[in-house]
């Protein structure tokens, strides 16, 4: 096998469109080079020939294993540099093979902890990945189970999870619990912090303290929604539930939402406006600020900038409240 070709198996390989055959040769490839074993270049012809004469490369198998996929994704340069010197890989001498730190766990499970300084993704075998913050590491199934998905973090990551309504997706943090069917969150969960909080960008997710809501009735999930977030305050062993600290706009019904321009608009149609764009519900007295009314544009300004400017303008305050934002006001004369 030429360097060129050993590089388009490893492509395939990435891509997940190796035969088994393909597939058990650059496992064992990697695992040697994990071990840190000598790699001989008549080693690398022999087997490489013999796998390169069964490629077909018509056909695809996709290879499911999350393992797999992280192993090829952080090892890709270290294993083409291997392929084109045809030299002996020693563990001492070579550069770092990861970005990721990827061990087996136990027979089911697999770790990946990020050592670096930069966030790493994660694919894991539902299509679901996690962007893992560092200083992190998350525990999950080469492939879950047939009636749920389940994973365990330390530290901090974004979630994007593959929509299964029939497993749901569970992500074990600390002393709670995140269930969600298929969203994008983040959660941050170190293990010396005061704190873990579990912030929605999409979609809904449920969260709870362990053990699950089925074996306590006075266990009670708290039910997130976009730009909400709940906060877990370990030492008091509460849950608080509250708007993030930087809302991001979630709606796509009408491109006049995100202009922000109003001239004499009443000020409870502006809060209307504003609670379509960010999906934040936004508590007054409808009676009270009847009167009130308001010709501002708004540009840059982020949700709670904006709701600052309206607030000083009809002499009203607000308050960040149990997942929304209430406005107190004595009205307009």
């Amino acid at each position: 096998m030429s360097p060129a070709e050993f590089k388009k198996l490893l492509d395939r390989y990435f891509h997940g469109e190796c035969t088994p055959e393909e597939v058990a040769f650059i496992e064992k490839w990697y695992e040697n080079i994990a071990s840190g074993k000598s790699i001989s270049s008549s080693d690398l012809e022999e087997s490489g020939s013999r796998i390169w004469a069964a490629v077909k490369p018509s056909r695809k198998l996709f290879w499911h294993s999350p393992f797999l996929k992280v192993a090829a994704a952080v090892t890709l340069v270290a294993v083409v540099t291997a392929a084109l010197t045809l030299n002996a890989l020693k563990s001492e001498t070579q550069a770092p093979l990861a970005q990721v730190t990827v061990k087996q766990y136990n027979r089911q499970l697999i770790e990946a902890e990020n050592t670096t300084g930069q966030v790493q993704n994660v694919s894991l075998s539902d299509g679901s990945i996690v962007s893992l913050e560092p200083n992190s590491s998350i525990r999950y199934p080469r492939t879950f189970a047939s009636n749920e998905r389940i994973v365990e973090l330390s530290g901090a990551a974004f979630f994007n999870v593959k929509r299964d309504p029939s497993k749901p997706f569970l992500v074990y943090s600390g002393e709670i619990v995140t269930k969600v069917l298929g969203t994008s969150f983040r959660i941050t969960a170190f293990d010396e912090a005061e704190e873990i909080v579990v912030a929605v960008r999409t979609g809904k997710v449920s969260v709870y303290p362990k053990p699950a809501p089925e074996t306590s009735s006075e266990i009670k999930d708290v039910i997130l929604t976009p730009n909400q977030q709940l906060v877990y305050k370990r030492n008091a062993e509460v849950l608080v539930k509250e708007v993030v600290p930087s809302p991001a706009i979630v709606s796509v019904d009408s491109s006049s939402y995100f202009k922000m321009q109003f001239d004499g608009m009443p000020v409870t149609e502006i809060f209307d406006v504003l609670q379509k764009n960010y999906g934040i519900e936004i508590r007054y007295d409808q009676e009270i600020l009847a009167a009130c009314v308001l010709t501002t544009t708004m540009k840059e300004e982020g949700f709670y900038e904006r709701i600052e400017v309206i607030c000083k303008a009809i002499n009203a305050e607000y308050t960040n409240t149990d997942g929304a934002v209430v406005i107190t006001s004595k009205g307009c004369q």
